[in-house]
């Protein structure tokens, strides 16, 4: 963030982004633009993948929704297994004050690490954990739950965005602090929702990070999941891929017990979500509505733009625990944790990581 910069698809490279600039066909990974570091959100954790002798390792963000289960961004989490992941529990990727055993590694069915799957809204993944994540205390992490279908993704809608990216774009040294962020949404479709601006906002190392609603009561929801934005100066808006699309696959993760990376009947990739890359998410309004599923809206217009249903997605099992979240093209990526793989930039890779 600028303080909080990097949330959509914004993974950071650690020590890559240090002495290399952003490249404009690159997939950055994003912190929070003008965001201020937080200890609150302790559900939100970071990301990274094992370094080697020559580098730190590269970032992304995500967050618990059950006590094993992370959820995060599927260019996170595409090509990567059990051994070449990091969970970190706390406030500082430096310091953690945790570091659970992971394991599995679950990409959502279908996203196969293309920029067209990214626009569809196909940017999903997961980690599950081996043991349940626990504060530095020994204590219990609260997961977050899943926001209500609709819930937040209205245009004009306020939404705190959570990750470890980039608070300046331009200085890699702002990367691995958790930050939050007021951003706004600017518009919708079936499968993301467009939010943030030049001055609050996602960038690189935000990939999977939080996009959180707060209800009256103060309590927070999980509506979606940053994915993907701009990947130089993290100041046109950001991208993230809608919970309420995909509730049925993430529950079915939280539920399973073993395997959960066979399912079938899972939501297909988005068709009315490119109108509201064009500008930027201004003036989609009249060109979304005519591809939106049936009983969709138009972007920006009055009410709840209702996610495709995701009834009939099953899997055959996953390693969530014993509950829920108690009480969750601009060719621009925000990549908010781990840069693409090489042969994912090769095809055209867009992530904030």
């Amino acid at each position: 963030m600028r303080a909080v910069s990097g949330v959509l698809l914004l993974a950071a490279v650690a020590a890559a982004c240090a002495s290399e600039p952003a490249e404009s066909t690159g997939t950055s990974r994003e912190a929070v633009i003008d965001g201020t570091p937080d200890t609150k959100h302790v559900a939100v954790v970071s990301i990274e993948t094992t370094p080697d002798a020559s580098t730190t390792g590269e970032l992304c963000s995500g967050t618990l929704i059950a006590p094993r289960v992370v959820l995060t961004a599927g260019h996170c989490t595409f090509g990567q297994d059990a051994g070449s992941l990091v969970v970190g529990i706390g406030p500082n990727v430096e310091y953690p004050s945790s570091t659970p055993a992971i394991a599995a590694v679950v990409t959502y069915p279908g996203f196969s690490g293309t920029t067209e799957d990214m626009a569809a809204g196909l940017d999903l993944g997961a980690i599950l954990l081996a043991e349940d994540a626990e504060e530095a205390d020994g204590g219990a992490i609260v997961p977050v739950p899943l926001g209500a279908p609709g819930t937040g993704t209205v245009a004009g809608s306020t939404l705190t965005v959570v990750g470890y990216g980039y608070s300046d774009a331009a200085d890699a040294d702002t990367r691995g602090i958790r930050r939050e962020g007021q951003v706004g949404v600017s518009a919708s479709c079936s499968a993301l929702v467009a939010f943030g601006d030049a001055t609050s906002n996602a960038c690189h190392g935000d990939s999977g990070g939080a996009l959180l609603v707060r209800a009256a009561d103060g309590s927070e929801s999980l509506v979606g999941v940053v994915s993907y934005g701009d990947p130089l100066h993290c100041v046109t808006p950001s991208y993230a891929v809608r919970t309420d699309r995909y509730a049925a696959w993430i529950d079915a993760l939280i539920a399973g017990p073993d395997d959960a990376g066979s399912c079938s009947g899972c939501p297909p990739r988005a068709t009315d979500c490119q109108a509201i890359e064009q500008d930027g998410g201004d003036d989609a309004g009249e060109e979304a509505g005519a591809g939106l599923p049936e009983g969709g809206r138009e972007v920006g217009a009055p009410g709840v733009t209702p996610a495709k249903s995701s009834g009939g997605c099953t899997c055959a099992g996953g390693a969530g625990g014993s509950m829920r979240g108690v009480g969750l093209l601009a060719g621009l990526v925000l990549g908010l944790g781990m840069r693409w793989r090489r042969r994912t930039r090769q095809a055209g890779g867009r992530g904030r990581g």
